[in-house]
């Protein structure tokens, strides 16, 4: 299950603002839904082009938060290196769950709907200081949000280890 990219998407010369974001985010959406479909029931795996960057899976770990991990994987087909955010499925519904105590059930569409709007919302951005989408996978447990992976850190390891101090252009480009 391989999604369109926004450079796929961003291609086309119509794009004209705002609308064209808007539609282009939904045919992702739809695209999404159908292949969410036809992979349910396939008990392949779904990482098999990928492996971990680093010497072991806990190597490759890039960060992590309630709904799960992002790693630094590379593609065996083109080679390059993503960022790949493995969210659970059951972590998000329970606390969606959790957060809205009033609903009893929370349907997995629903899940996956809000699961996947990340995926729709960095589709319909373009900009050079906002990481860029690849793809989605996605499995009966976890889906597998692709983006480009950036070398030097994140923005909090730059803050502690006061990297901007040394460097105020540094620190003006990232503002």
């Amino acid at each position: 299950l391989i999604m369109p990219g926004r450079s796929e998407i961003c291609k086309s010369k119509s794009i004209s603002g705002p609308i064209q974001r808007v539609k282009d985010a939904l045919a992702f959406e739809k695209k999404v839904s159908q292949s969410l479909r036809q992979l349910s029931g396939k008990k392949s795996r779904v990482l098999a082009d990928f492996k971990y960057a680093g010497h072991s899976k806990a190597d490759s770990l890039l960060g992590g938060g309630v709904f799960g991990q992002t790693y630094r994987m590379i593609n065996k087909l083109d080679l390059n290196e993503y960022a790949v955010k493995h969210i659970d499925i059951k972590a998000v519904q329970h606390t969606l769950l959790m957060i809205n105590p009033q609903r009893k059930k929370l349907t997995r569409n629903d899940t996956m709907n809000f699961i996947l709007n990340e995926a729709r919302i960095l589709v319909s951005v373009n900009h050079p200081n906002i990481i860029r989408y690849s793809h989605t996978l996605s499995s009966r447990c976890k889906v597998y949000i692709h983006m480009e992976y950036m070398k030097g850190g994140t923005l909090e390891s730059s803050i502690e280890n006061r990297r901007f101090v040394a460097n105020p252009q540094l620190l003006l480009n990232v503002i």
